[in-house]
Parts: C-alpha cells; structure tokens; sequence
C-alpha cells in the first residue's frame, strides 16, 4: 500500500527551499568583508541588502558594496583620518552621497573612492534612466571607469546642437568623451580622446563651451572639432 505524504510536510520543505534560496541570493549580493578590522565598526543593520527601485537606493546598494569590497590589508594602511571617514560613509551611505541632475534622466553622483594607489578620494559617476531603470552611464569607450567625472551640458563652439561633455582621469590621464544629444532622449558618441600627462580645460565663454588642452608647463590651445 502507498503511502500519502502529509501535505504538512510538502509545505514544509517548499517554504524551505525559498528560504534557503533567498538566502543565497542576499549572500551573492552583500559586500565581502575582506578584512577583519572592518566587522568592528559595521554591523549586519548597517549594510543595504536590497538594491530598491529609487536611484537613491539602487546607488547606495552599489556605493556601499563598492567601498566595502575595496577595503584591502591591515588598518594601518590606511591614513589615520580617512578612517572615520570610511565609517561614516559605509553607516550613513545615502546621506553622504550627492546627487547633481543634469537632465531627466541624467544625474552625476558624488561618492567616496579610491585613487589609482587604493588612497580614499571623493569620486563622481554619471547615471543614466533608460527603460524606468538607472545604471551607470557607459558607452563603447568605457564611460564608466573614467574617474572623477565632470559633466558639462550645452553647446560647443563650431558644433551645432546641445552636446554632453563627460571629462575625467586620474593622475597623468584625463579623457574626454563628447556626445550629442539627440531629439528622443538618446546620446550619441561623436569624441573620445585621453591625454597622457596634458589636460583638458572645459571653459564658458559667452553661451557656448570652449575646450582647450593645457600643457604641463600652462600652455593652452584651443580644440577645433
């Protein structure tokens, strides 16, 4: 004779097996705690388990992740300052974070990071809405890893039209990405440029951007597109 299974059993193992699952898919997304030293300051209710819908709280899941999965080595290795700094902004990562909207759909965001030699600096990222979904902007030259982004919004010299400056770099880099604007909301790439140990200077002149390249030494020549 077969035996029935208790519906009470099968109701059981179901409600385990979501739990166990849901679990596992908090346990992928949480920061990794590659240090010791950082568990004494940040408990399990400080840390952002779930991205939101908002850009506020999808940026603070990523920024808090990103900050903590960065932090690498012994306490010592970081500058005595930097380390309430650290702190706070893990703890209170909405509240440190800046948010600059440019458009609609287009915010810069002002957020802790690191420098090429792992050092905290202030950083910016420029996130865009498509679909009623944010992520990070990015295009075909890897918008997204330029550091310390500086977006500018207008018209440029001899370009017809409303174009988006994304400038930005790192110690003896700096890129610049220009795009245009288009009538349904989208950006197209029409510049991408890095200079090794010269610069840009996006200056307003009058209604119109103008952008030069600047020497080490402070010579300027201005940019013909």
């Amino acid at each position: 004779m077969t035996k029935k299974i208790p519906i009470i059993f099968i109701l059981t193992l179901i409600v385990f097996a979501i739990f166990n699952n849901c679990k596992k898919t908090i346990a992928n997304t949480s920061p990794t705690f590659h240090v010791e030293w950082l568990k004494e300051y940040i408990k399990e209710e400080d840390l952002v388990t779930e991205e939101g819908k908002s850009l506020e709280d999808i940026a603070s899941f990523h920024y808090q992740k990103f900050v903590i999965d960065r932090i690498r080595g012994e306490k010592t290795l970081y500058v005595e300052s930097d380390i309430p700094k650290i702190i706070s902004f893990i703890k209170n990562t909405k509240t440190n974070l800046k948010f600059n909207r440019i458009k609609d759909n287009l915010v810069l965001i002002h957020h802790l990071g690191f420098d090429s030699s792992s050092d905290i600096a202030n950083g910016s990222q420029l996130w865009i809405k498509t679909k009623n979904s944010w992520k990070i902007f990015d295009n075909e030259d890897n918008l997204k890893s330029i550091n310390y982004q500086n977006v500018y919004l207008g018209s440029i010299g001899n370009l017809q039209g409303e174009k988006l400056i994304v400038n930005g770099g790192c110690c003896d880099t700096d890129t610049l990405v220009i795009f245009d604007v288009l009538e349904n909301g989208d950006f197209k790439n029409i510049y991408s440029n890095t200079l090794y140990g010269n610069s840009y200077s996006i200056e307003k002149e009058g209604d119109l951007y103008v952008i030069y390249e600047v020497t080490v030494e402070g010579e300027k020549t201005k940019i013909e597109f």
